[in-house]
């Protein structure tokens, strides 16, 4: 049997957002969020991740928070790995079950090194919640060591040209699935998915790339989550070692 291995994983945990940023690339939120029956159908052949993002819509909503425990718990049901994990969020209001997920996601990790919390902090955003910034940065210096908590800036240079963000400087393209097979001789070896981040919606939909808004996400699906299997990575990538 094949595993899949994926070097970015983005989970739209929810549409739902706290706030009416004008910058959004994503557009206007929208009353969704992410099934368990999606992730775990997504989930179902894969064997490691590298890092997984959850992102929204606003992670630190209770939807989002919800599905952040669902993807622990489905892991750890099918032996799935991940090395670690980044939330960016606008840390708008204090949720002590957001910091208990953060602290539980560190433990789940294998890999922290890289793995962080950042929050907005820029001209587009309502003020942060100072109670959850300094509690998830004391934890971090006292007992999730290695995790980095800090702030995010949206450089209107860096912003994109998606959702409601239409000053935007930067224009997407789209982007092609490239894997590789460890050992392509062998009858099983591991299949990696180097790029681009593979990006599962509350639509239940694999889109190729994480920077799409909700509407022009649909241009970019490359299956639903039931369909994401090694044959159809093969099938649709370009093989990274292929002459």
């Amino acid at each position: 049997m094949v595993d899949i291995n994926i070097h970015s994983l983005v989970v739209e945990t929810t549409r739902r957002c706290n706030m009416r940023c004008p910058h959004c690339l994503r557009g206007e939120p929208q009353n969704r969020g992410m099934s368990y029956t999606h992730l775990k159908n997504a989930l179902r052949n894969v064997h490691y991740i590298s890092s997984v993002t959850f992102t929204g819509g606003e992670p630190s909503l209770p939807s989002g928070i919800r599905v952040m425990q669902d993807f622990m718990e489905i892991c750890r049901n099918w032996g799935v790995r991940v090395g670690s994990f980044y939330i960016a969020t606008n840390g708008k209001r204090y949720r002590r079950e957001f910091v208990d997920t953060v602290r539980a996601l560190y433990f789940f990790c294998d890999d922290n090194e890289v793995s962080a919390v950042e929050f907005s902090d820029d001209p587009y955003h309502d003020p942060r919640s100072d109670r959850l910034y300094w509690e998830l940065s004391e934890l971090a210096e006292f007992e999730l060591q290695g995790l980095h908590v800090g702030k995010k800036m949206h450089l209107e240079d860096g912003l994109i040209r998606q959702g409601r963000c239409n000053w935007g400087y930067r224009d997407m393209k789209p982007e092609k699935l490239v894997y590789r097979l460890e050992d392509p001789e062998a009858d099983e070896s591991d299949l990696y998915v180097q790029e681009p981040a593979v990006y599962l919606n509350c639509k239940g939909n694999i889109v190729l790339g994480c920077d799409w808004s909700y509407a022009d996400q649909d241009r970019h699906v490359l299956c639903t989550a039931d369909q994401f299997t090694p044959d159809l990575i093969i099938e649709k990538g370009e093989d990274e070692d292929a002459e």
